[in-house]
């Protein structure tokens, strides 16, 4: 659906907008390639435009991909990458931006074992997507907090409470 979207006829600039969810979507099909083909586009595009938010938004993916294709991909870059990017969608108040960027924070996170953080960057990322309307991006943020209550250092009674927190919240 991406690709069509993608290849209809309409403003370059409208086009591009769309090439980092594509990208994303051809790395969820295994097609790394090509999601690395479409995320240079952007990023290229995006700082010839001087579109900011575009590239941040390009950066994240690029990021994200590297992550999970690369194997000698340091986790530490990649997470200042990330913080790289909030900074810009903080400033221009990108919520979208945000709750991605929130996202894979804890993500990273949750590889480095840092539960207490993940979860934090997780209800980050939750609380930035309802603000910028993306139910199903909120539910994924929330669908991961349970396992770092159980992973984490939380006890019993509060894990089960934060549990059922995130459950009404859903």
């Amino acid at each position: 659906l991406f690709t069509r979207s993608a290849s209809l006829p309409t403003a370059p600039e409208a086009r591009l907008q769309i090439l980092p969810d594509l990208s994303e979507a051809l790395m969820n099909t295994g097609d790394v390639e090509q999601a690395d083909a479409v995320i240079g586009e952007v990023l290229d595009a995006a700082r010839d435009m001087g579109d900011d938010r575009l590239h941040a938004h390009a950066r994240l993916v690029r990021s994200a991909q590297r992550v999970f294709t690369q194997p000698d991909q340091k986790l530490d870059d990649a997470l200042r990458e990330v913080h790289a990017t909030i900074a810009v969608f903080e400033k221009l108040g990108d919520e979208l931006g945000l709750a991605r960027a929130w996202r894979f924070a804890g993500l990273l996170q949750l590889y480095f074992a840092r539960f207490e953080l993940a979860a934090d960057a997780m209800d980050r990322a939750a609380a930035h997507a309802q603000r910028a309307g993306e139910r199903r991006l909120e539910l994924e943020a929330f669908a991961w907090l349970p396992i770092f209550v159980w992973a984490g250092p939380t006890q019993p009674e509060p894990g089960i409470a934060r549990c059922r927190e995130i459950v009404e919240r859903a």
